[in-house]
């Protein structure tokens, strides 16, 4: 269980490209107030790179059509120029197929409610998972319960906090043998910087990354992010801590 949080992939986001947005405050037009204003924004690239030299690192791309349904999400290296995760999605009825092996069902709303799939999709023989997705009365998730192995209770929760609109505490537990906290995050935002429609800033999105762009996982946080500080525990002892 503890090797499924360790695979979390945090990316430090750069450059973002918007489609279908009626108004957007950028430094294209002389602003340089990073707040995103107007509607039908919807966020289809985000570019890794490298600050002091500018060279692109990862790209994560996706396509929509004229439903608002996604039809491609991809992941690149832009150093090698290789895919490291291409999916075409399937949509029928309520059901989102990421492939033959991996869908997602969607609620009256449009969100995701349930995963079926693989732990490690790129691995044919790894461990089945199922996640199950919970939202509160205001539509934002609070909960996230990983059942493996095929056994009827969970073995990992992911439990959500919210402020003023705002993602702020992310703490994910071990539930087997005992519940155990194995990632405690906090996040604080630029309350001067109200965004709509932005990304999902979930630190544990080691299961959702490659959709992150492309699925409905609730509502998004309503400022920009200032820092977010990630602890990583074992046996509950502090391992490492990360500032992004």
């Amino acid at each position: 269980m503890k090797a499924l949080v360790k695979n979390t992939v945090y990316l430090f986001i750069v450059i973002i490209s918007l489609q279908s947005c009626r108004k957007e405050k950028s430094i294209d037009n002389g602003d340089f107030n990073p707040v995103f204003i107007g509607n039908n924004c919807r966020i289809d690239q985000i570019l890794t790179v490298d600050s002091l030299t500018g060279i692109g690192l990862y790209a994560h791309n996706a396509a929509f059509n004229a439903a608002g349904l996604a039809t491609l999400t991809t992941l690149t290296d832009s150093l090698t120029n290789t895919n490291d995760f291409t999916s075409s999605f399937l949509h029928k009825g309520d059901t989102t197929f990421v492939d033959a092996g991996q869908f997602f069902l969607r609620d009256v709303t449009g969100r995701i409610k349930e995963y079926k799939g693989l732990e490690d999709p790129a691995d044919p023989l790894s461990d089945t998972v199922r996640i199950l997705f919970t939202y509160n009365i205001d539509g934002y998730l609070t909960k996230k319960e990983y059942y493996l192995f095929g056994l009827p209770v969970p073995l990992l929760r992911s439990n959500y906090t919210y402020s003023s609109g705002n993602l702020t505490k992310t703490v994910v537990s071990s539930l087997f043998p005992a519940t155990e906290v194995v990632v405690d995050a906090v996040a604080e935002y630029n309350i001067t910087q109200p965004v709509k429609e932005f990304v999902y800033l979930f630190p544990d999105a080691f299961d959702i990354l490659p959709y992150k762009l492309s699925l409905n996982f609730g509502k998004k946080s309503t400022h920009t992010i200032k820092k977010l500080t990630t602890k990583l525990y074992d046996n509950g002892l502090l391992t490492d801590s990360l500032v992004t």
